[in-house]
């Protein structure tokens, strides 16, 4: 019992004198930017895949794409904040702090940004990119093709900038049953007919085509569960020589179609 009533006023000693139990006095998140990745030439936004390979807060590591960098200035020390984007072409992030920032997005499917001494205030702010992409989806369209018994994608391309990334590494039509549909979450890769590393033109004019089998045994997680909801889009690489090196894919907006 006298260890006891000796033990109980240590604690309350403890408890009213450590910093430990005191409320910590950092200002919270002031606040928040949002914006769009525009194309240069076209004015449109440029279509994203957010593909994170650990969960939020863990290493960057490839095969990562769209995303922003942000490094908060005047620090001894800069570390990223990782911002990730969405996948029409924009981003929000509505926890943040005012101050003087460096913002880098170099892991998307356009030529690398940075943006010097972006002061954001408190309160919103919007900042935009002008951006150029590897490569152009010009008019994609897709539809189920009755005759053919077949998804069918047909699209135009031209190069963002032909002197640097100019060739095709590969093209593809993704399917998916919601809406993070791409090249990381793609249950059709493996037809033969939904991606081509060949044969694929880039001049702005000529119509390239994939299709979708329905039927095919390698679409069979695809389409096992029909009738339902099936989520597609177009896919195109470019490379050249030092560009593009990650393996970037462009893409086209997203279309739902029930089967």
């Amino acid at each position: 019992m006298k260890k006891l009533l000796y033990f109980i006023p240590c604690m309350i000693f403890l408890m009213t004198s450590c910093d430990w139990f005191e409320f910590d006095n950092y200002d919270s998140y002031n606040a928040s930017i949002s914006g769009e990745f525009i194309d240069v030439t076209t004015g449109e936004n440029v279509q994203q895949e957010c593909v994170y390979n650990n969960a939020f807060g863990g290493n960057i590591t490839l095969y990562t794409t769209g995303f922003i960098s942000a490094f908060e200035l005047g620090w001894d020390y800069e570390a990223a904040q990782n911002w990730l984007v969405k996948y029409d072409g924009t981003y929000t992030n509505t926890k943040i702090f005012s101050g003087l920032y460096r913002l880098e997005a170099k892991e998307n499917n356009f030529y690398p940004v940075t943006l010097d001494d972006v002061t954001l205030t408190e309160g919103s702010n919007a900042v935009d990119w002008d951006v150029t992409p590897y490569i152009r989806i010009i008019e994609p369209s897709i539809t189920f093709d009755a005759t053919e018994g077949k998804f069918k994608a047909t699209f135009k391309l031209e190069y963002g900038d032909a002197t640097k990334a100019n060739a095709i590494y590969k093209a593809m039509f993704c399917c998916y049953p919601d809406n993070f549909v791409g090249v990381a979450l793609n249950n059709c890769s493996n037809d033969p007919e939904a991606s081509m590393t060949a044969g694929i033109v880039a001049d702005g004019t000529t119509v390239n085509t994939l299709y979708i089998d329905p039927q095919d045994v390698n679409n069979e997680s695809e389409f096992k569960y029909s009738p339902r909801t099936h989520y597609l889009r177009i896919a195109v690489c470019a490379v050249g020589n030092g560009y593009n090196s990650s393996f970037h894919y462009n893409f086209s907006p997203t279309v739902n179609i029930d089967y």
